[in-house]
């Protein structure tokens, strides 16, 4: 059963290796390598845990982190809706919506 949580700084790099990861998945038919390397990067960039922290939920499958979801809640801006490409088309990302 898919949870979602509010993330914590712990969660910062999860987050962004499944970042790289869909990123990597789901753009490789529409945009040159060299472009997807430039936008998943190992290293996570300064403040990125105090995002995680102040903004992102993630998506829990049976204690693994599945997806992840961004809101601002002064603009309602819904950002960062990335789900683990082998958890694709399961409604994860659909749920992080909600």
């Amino acid at each position: 059963m898919t949870t979602i949580r509010k993330a914590t700084r712990e969660d910062a790099q999860t987050a962004w290796t499944l970042r790289n990861l869909a990123i990597a998945a789901q753009c490789a038919d529409d945009y040159p390598p060299h472009l997807i390397s430039a936008w998943t990067p190992l290293d996570i960039p300064d403040g990125f845990a105090e995002t995680v922290e102040q903004h992102l939920y993630v998506a829990d499958l049976f204690g693994e982190v599945v997806g992840t979801g961004m809101i601002n809640l002064q603009t309602g801006k819904i950002d960062a809706i990335f789900v683990h490409p082998k958890r694709v088309r399961l409604g994860i990302g659909a749920k992080i919506v909600r």
